[in-house]
């Protein structure tokens, strides 16, 4: 009963429009992440690889600059990159990098990573920033009361990825394709699940979580064909394997 439980598609809002709107997008920015994770495990040169690109933080918009200047005042770099997917919908990963993250061994490199999706690109760029933030607050938190300890992982793929990521890239510029301004929930919803059926993929399952006794709408959304390679590697799914024929 127990077996492989996670939280991908779990949300809850103010509506039970904001809940299905959140755990919707979760579910499409993890499929996307898990496309670009299932690739860089296991791509060979040839292979179909997933676009993305780097991009320049100076072409992003002023909202997400404030943020850049935030971390750049905590001497962190900033590295963002373009994840959206054949879905349309905007995904980007943004890492974090502190040069003197303290540790027992001494002033080390530690990566902190975000994602976020939403139609709107701007606000995208801001959910995974303010993601890799919380991440970071969320480690020296753990790292102090582990008495300023934090493991270090031997795993080969983090150690290519940390690797990729301190390498210099080609810089694109900002993009806005598939940005939706409307600010209305329901037209947003259709937008990404008209981006569903682009790529074949004609259900999507919302359920009721929410606890009367609460009075907050909570729903978990599954949608039948999107990876969760990221949260368990043993449900790859067509998306990822794709890459590979």
């Amino acid at each position: 009963m127990l077996d492989q439980v996670d939280t991908n598609g779990l949300a809850a809002g103010a509506t039970y429009g904001e809940a299905i709107r959140h755990a919707l997008l979760e579910v499409v920015e993890r499929d996307a992440v898990s496309q670009h994770q299932f690739f860089e495990l296991y791509g060979e040169e040839g292979s179909i690889e997933p676009q993305k690109f780097r991009i320049d933080p100076n072409s992003i918009p002023e909202s997400a600059k404030i943020l850049v200047e935030r971390a750049v005042q905590m001497e962190l770099e900033v590295v963002l990159e373009d994840l959206c997917s054949d879905i349309g919908v905007p995904v980007i990963a943004c890492t974090l990098i502190d040069y003197g993250f303290p540790s027992v061994q001494g002033p080390t490199i530690h990566m902190f990573a975000g994602w976020g999706a939403d139609p709107v690109a701007e606000v995208a760029v801001g959910r995974a920033m303010t993601e890799a933030f919380q991440s970071r607050a969320g480690v020296i938190q753990g790292a102090r009361d582990s008495f300023n300890s934090v493991p270090p992982t031997a795993r080969p793929f983090t150690a290519s990825v940390r690797r990729r990521i301190l390498e210099a890239a080609p810089l694109g510029h900002f993009s806005v394709n598939g940005s939706l301004e409307t600010g209305e929930i329901g037209e947003e919803v259709d937008h990404v699940l008209d981006g569903l059926r682009s790529v074949g993929i004609d259900q999507a399952i919302v359920i009721d979580m929410g606890r009367a006794d609460l009075c907050v709408p909570v729903v978990r959304v599954r949608v039948p064909g999107l990876s969760a390679f990221v949260m368990d590697r043993r449900r790859l799914g067509w998306r990822c394997a794709r890459h590979l024929l």
